[in-house]
Formats: C-alpha cells, sequence, structure tokens
C-alpha cells in the first residue's frame, strides 16, 4: 500500500490562484476528511490528483504517491495509474456515466483494460459481484439498463461501482451526494466507507459537511481560500479546533436544543478573490482574533501529518 503526500500544492490560470498552498498526507488504508466552503480548492486539488486539470491550468509543488512524483511521470505512465490505482467518484453520477451505453458495459470496460480480464464471461461474473457490493439489487437486470433509466441513488451507486472496479489503492470521492435527495446521502456515505474498510483502500473524502467529515473519517482537513489551515484527527478537529477558522466553521452549524428565534452564528466578510494578491493570513480579514501580524506575514506549519497554520498556534508562539 503506498502513501500521499502533497506538498505545497499551487495551482494558477493566468492571473487566478484558486489553490495557493495545500500541504497534507494521507496514509495507506486511512481516509482523510478534505473540507471547506465552495471556491475553496477542494475539488481541483483532487482532479490535479488525478491528472484531470485542463491544459492552461500551471502546477508547482510536490505530488507524491508510493515515493513516486505524479508530475514526473509521462502521460502514459499517468493513465496507468489513474483508474487502476487511483480512482475518483464524481459530485454527479449523471456527468461520468456515459448516457449511450449500458451500465454492464461500462463496467465491463474497466475490467478488461485496468485489470486485463480476457474473458467476456469473468468480466460479467466479477461486474455483477461489484454492482452487487455497492447495495443494488437485482444486478443482472441493472446490468443491461442505460444510467437514464436509474434514479439518482442507484446511479451513484453505479459510479462508485465502476471506480471500484479496478481495484484502486486510493479512493477520490468528490462530494459524491451532491445531487442526491437527503434521505439516501448517508445511505451512500455508510456504503462508501463501509466499502474502504472491508477493501483496505486510502479514501480522500472531499465534503463542505464538517459532522459527516467528523462522523466517518480518520483525520480532516480544512482548507479555505486555496490554502490548508489546519489538520489533525477528526477528534480533535471536532472537539478542540484550533484555527480560528475551524472554529468560526464549528460555531456556525445549527443544534439541536436552539429555539427557532435564534439565529445561527455567521463569519463576518467573504472569500477572497481567486486573483486576489493575500500578503498576511487568508483568513485575516475575516478573523476576529487577527493583530496586526496577521495581515503582515503569512503563518507557516513544521509539520505534514499534523497543523495549524496560525500565529496562535503553539509552535508559533514564541515568536510573537
Amino acid at each position: 500500500m503506498k502513501n500521499l503526500i502533497v506538498d505545497h500544492l499551487s495551482i494558477r490560470f493566468g492571473a487566478a490562484n484558486p489553490v495557493r498552498d495545500v500541504c497534507f498526507q494521507l496514509d495507506a488504508g486511512r481516509s482523510l476528511g478534505v473540507v471547506g466552503e465552495s471556491g475553496s480548492g477542494k475539488s481541483l486539488t483532487a482532479l490535479a490528483l488525478m491528472g484531470l486539470l485542463p491544459d492552461q491550468a500551471r502546477v508547482s509543488g510536490e505530488l507524491s504517491w508510493g515515493g513516486r512524483s505524479l508530475q514526473a511521470m509521462s502521460e502514459r505512465e499517468r493513465r496507468a495509474v489513474r483508474g487502476r490505482e487511483i480512482a475518483m467518484i464524481f459530485q454527479d453520477p449523471m456527468t461520468c456515466l456515459n448516457p449511450s451505453f449500458t451500465v454492464g458495459y461500462q463496467i465491463d470496460e474497466v475490467l478488461k483494460l485496468r485489470l486485463g480480464i480476457r474473458s467476456r464471461v469473468e468480466r460479467r461474473k466479477r461486474g455483477l459481484e461489484i454492482l452487487s457490493d455497492v447495495g443494488i439489487p437485482a444486478p443482472e437486470t441493472r446490468w443491461d439498463a442505460y444510467p437514464h433509466q436509474l434514479s439518482g441513488g442507484m446511479s451513484q451507486r453505479v459510479a462508485i461501482a465502476q471506480a471500484l472496479a479496478s481495484e484502486p489503492e486510493l479512493l477520490i470521492a468528490d462530494e459524491p451526494t451532491t445531487a442526491l435527495d437527503v434521505t439516501v446521502q448517508m445511505q451512500i456515505l455508510e456504503l462508501l466507507f463501509s466499502l474502504k474498510k472491508k477493501r483496505g483502500m486510502s479514501l480522500l473524502f472531499v465534503t463542505h459537511d464538517l459532522s459527516v467529515a467528523g462522523r466517518l473519517c480518520d483525520e480532516i482537513l480544512v482548507m479555505y481560500a486555496g490554502q490548508s489551515l489546519e489538520l489533525a484527527s477528526a477528534n480533535a478537529i471536532l472537539k478542540f479546533p484550533q484555527h480560528p477558522y475551524t472554529q468560526a466553521l464549528l460555531a456556525a452549524r445549527p443544534h439541536l436544543g436552539g429555539g427557532a428565534s435564534e439565529r445561527l452564528k455567521t463569519i463576518p466578510g467573504s472569500v477572497p478573490r481567486a486573483n486576489e494578491q493575500i500578503r498576511g493570513c487568508v483568513f485575516a480579514a475575516r478573523c476576529e482574533k487577527k493583530f496586526d501580524r496577521c495581515e503582515r506575514e503569512a503563518p507557516v506549519f513544521s509539520s505534514a501529518s499534523q497543523f495549524n497554520r496560525c500565529f496562535l498556534s503553539k509552535n508559533e508562539r514564541g515568536s510573537l
């Protein structure tokens, strides 16, 4: 099993810099929840790992998979890794499933190209087992169905089956329940994490829901304005958040016991634009705990496995 290391990843599109400095490490067999507001760079980070960014994107930093640099790979080598070793589930299953082909054809194609199974009978048998594993009833019937004949929840299960068909070591799930009815969201998430445990995969789970990440993941990475701000165990993030942004996110959650007239807490201000030049901390403009240094310097961190990018953190207090 391989480790994933993302070291100072930045992504530019001309003058826009939507991913400014992302760092994290995902150990083999572990799950990492990547949490942040819309526009925080979560999905772009996932696409960078898959090598699916548009040609005009300029990527800097280091993406390391099993000790090998993903950027240094040729396109042929990258294709061999993509899908076979690292697979991805996208937000909307209807955009990743081809409407012109049956469910069976699309899974069969993965088994043939990625696993090299030559026997059509063996591929069908393996494909039906995968559909059954992801909770699809009567998989023999669904095998010959087209995507438009499936419900949203069923389509997402097929998308998960397609990603798992190549037996990847790392699965990236980019907000896999966004397009689903709320009643089936948790079913899909629990299925995803049970399959992760059963197969011993690593899982990078992109979401905007801190509570869901806390419930299902081993560690949580909090992102804001294209930058990684805090990384710690899920328990530590939920119970002892260190970064002011993480604290503000948790305070803004609705909670049981609140009265009907109680107003939810909000974070004042707005997220910086992707083309905005930021001199100090990216969260300083909205932070209630900021001081002069926050607007002059950018905080750093000393560990790739656990950090808090803030001058108020323990490893920065000595230099205040």
